[in-house]
């Protein structure tokens, strides 16, 4: 749980840093070598399609089903941020990039949230930040549950979604040894470091593939893999839930 206090200048709160991708292929192996390897990691049409219709459902529409969430004084953010006034901001970082910049601002406490997302034009790929500041003269309600990840995500009728992660380091063989784990219809799968350190036992990064997701938190915190349907995983990852 975290409070934004207005005390010695403003106080930020780094919610996540998230990328997903579309559709990626993986990397061509054998003979012919980096010319197969750049064919086969070249984005199609139909992967950079569904990130651009991701990115208009989920950061951009009026009405987009945000892929964060959170609780302030108890209330979830889905209702909060939708009777909040938003701002959208768009700006060309380069050839390759554009930021969009959502903002929304409580008019009774002052308390900003902002996302701050990077799309790339030449990737099926998306990043955002989310960050709380609290602009207001008072300290905030207690802000609480960030889940800087928390999105379903469709696949087609072939495949299967598999996350893949690092164990960690457990002082053992496998330490740092890859998996992969098929999340299979009604399957669920509760991640974190243990004692609070942020590789001991389970790495912080993982990635979901069918659609491809990267997840990254900078610091301890859970993650979830769970199946709600055959075709749509709810995936999410946040902040313990700590209370001060």
């Amino acid at each position: 749980m975290q409070q934004t206090r207005k005390s010695a200048g403003t106080t930020r709160i780094l919610a996540a840093v998230v990328m997903a991708g579309f559709g990626l292929v993986g990397a061509a192996h054998g003979a012919a070598g980096a010319e197969q390897a750049a064919l086969a990691e070249s984005p199609k049409k139909e992967e950079m399609k569904m990130k651009n219709q991701w990115v208009q459902e989920h950061l951009t529409n009026a009405q987009a089903k945000l892929p964060f969430s959170f609780v302030y004084d108890g209330k979830a953010s889905e209702g909060l941020l939708s009777e909040w006034a938003k701002k959208i901001e768009t700006k060309k970082l380069d050839a390759n990039r554009t930021e969009h910049t959502l903002r929304w601002i409580d008019p009774m406490s002052g308390l900003e949230v902002r996302c701050v997302a990077v799309d790339y034009a030449d990737y099926p790929a998306i990043e955002w930040t989310v960050y709380f500041r609290n602009a207001g003269t008072n300290n905030t309600p207690v802000i609480e549950k960030i889940q800087g990840l928390d999105a379903r995500f469709e696949r087609g009728e072939g495949g299967e979604f598999v996350l893949h992660g690092i164990k960690g380091d457990s002082c053992s063989a496998d330490s740092y040894q890859p998996y992969a784990l098929t999340l299979g219809p009604n399957a669920a799968n509760r991640f974190a470091p243990d004692g609070g350190r942020a590789t001991n036992g389970r790495f912080s990064t993982t990635t979901c593939r069918c659609p491809a997701v990267v997840s990254c938190w900078p610091s301890v915190g859970p993650g979830n893999g769970p199946r709600r349907s055959c075709a749509t995983p709810r995936m999410a990852c946040g902040s313990w839930p700590a209370r001060n």
